[in-house]
């Protein structure tokens, strides 16, 4: 997963996949399991946008660390 953050109170993520390319180097290529890009938004010092693995697959979700609730989750389609 790529995440980017605004470094104050937001992060949004997409799950990329590495693929071989041309040449023997490796691309990173958005991932055709995943159809969904990620967002957390909330308080300064959280809302991290973190995954979890559960029963092999890989879930996002807020990690809120200490802001006790104030965290939003959001999805859009790619």
């Amino acid at each position: 997963m790529l995440v980017g953050s605004d470094g104050v109170r937001s992060s949004i993520g997409v799950w990329l996949t590495r693929s071989a390319s041309q040449g023997g180097s490796t691309e990173l290529i958005l991932d055709s399991g995943f159809t969904k890009s990620t967002s957390c938004t909330g308080c300064a010092q959280g809302c991290n946008l973190d995954y979890l693995n559960i029963d092999g697959k890989k879930v996002a979700y807020c990690n809120e660390n200490g802001c006790d609730y104030d965290c939003t989750k959001g999805e859009s389609s790619y």
